[in-house]
């Protein structure tokens, strides 16, 4: 379980009391719901945890986070055994409004089981 949570008192939350609570992406759960082979997979739940705390924060904040006007889509791909997450446009890099560091796959490989 990826989790994603804000400090009480920071941001209004969905209903403004201030109490943003905490959300997440169940990523075993969702794995194999995205794709064929494991690199389709996990950019498609990468992705899907990119929307999912895009939305978190949106709630969150009553902005659209981290755009300017309007929430861009999340993206995630598995390039030469690399993972690329980013917000923005698919293929135009100069529309791109946000990228996170990229993440080789041998590191995730690696991760213990919980």
């Amino acid at each position: 379980m990826l989790w994603y949570s804000a400090e009480d008192g920071w941001f209004p939350g969905q209903a403004g009391t201030y109490q943003t609570g905490e959300s997440g992406t169940y990523v075993r759960d969702s794995f194999d719901a995205h794709g064929v082979t494991d690199e389709q997979r996990i950019a498609g739940v990468a992705a899907q945890a990119l929307e999912e705390l895009q939305d978190f924060i949106d709630e969150a904040t009553h902005q659209p986070w981290p755009g300017i006007r309007t929430p861009p889509r999340a993206y995630a791909q598995v390039r030469g055994g690399v993972l690329h997450l980013w917000y923005g446009h698919r293929q135009d890099s100069r529309r791109l409004v946000l990228s996170c560091e990229p993440i080789p796959l041998a590191t995730l490989l690696a991760l213990p089981a919980p």
